[in-house]
């Protein structure tokens, strides 16, 4: 993907183009295909996250700080605590599990 296809990309994510962010609360997993995780409460936990076809568990015992985003390809995500916003990648199906 050349940068004019990022910029594009992120500007269509930023705009909704995609669909409005999934909000992650509780402790199910959520999957789907997203671009972004964005912590929308101080002290979140993500258990773990599906990352770039990786299960990521770094952020396992880490609270993080509202604002705080993760960018990549995310197709899992599931919190011990907190909760955020999941941004929609192109054609995004998302369930709640």
């Amino acid at each position: 993907m050349d940068n004019n296809s990022l910029l594009q990309k992120t500007y269509q994510t930023e705009f909704g183009v995609y669909g409005p962010p999934t909000a992650i609360t509780g402790t199910s997993a959520i999957t789907g295909q997203f671009i972004a995780f964005q912590v929308f409460e101080a002290d979140t936990v993500i258990e773990t996250m599906t990352l770039n076809g990786v299960v990521i568990t770094a952020f396992s015992a880490t609270q993080l700080p509202a604002g705080f985003v993760v960018y990549g390809l995310i197709t899992s995500i599931k919190l011990s605590a907190g909760n955020g916003l999941a941004y929609a990648g192109n054609n995004n199906v998302n369930t709640q599990g």
